[in-house]
């Protein structure tokens, strides 16, 4: 692994990034994690549809493990943060 902050794997075949997010906003929030494209079926997210106190932040770890892919290769897509007022 590349990143200092994964945690990689070669038994578990699993590799995973850590992010923040914060909610600036002086009310409560809902946050939405959609994930699309050819890594979609393979991403683990620790939490998703939750909410957020105002002028809060939380991490949450995106999980990518190789279950079910058959061969070595690129696998793209890409996730969507939605907020919503709560």
């Amino acid at each position: 692994c590349d990143w200092s902050s994964d945690v990689c794997s070669s038994d578990l075949q699993t590799i995973s990034r850590d992010i923040k997010i914060e909610n600036n906003f002086n009310r409560k929030i809902k946050i939405i994690i959609k994930s699309s494209g050819k890594i979609s079926n393979n991403l683990l997210v620790s939490e998703n549809n939750f909410y957020m106190k105002p002028f809060s932040s939380k991490n949450i770890t995106f999980s990518v493990h190789s279950k079910g892919l058959t061969e070595f290769g690129d696998y793209d897509g890409s996730v969507i943060l939605i907020t919503k007022r709560a």
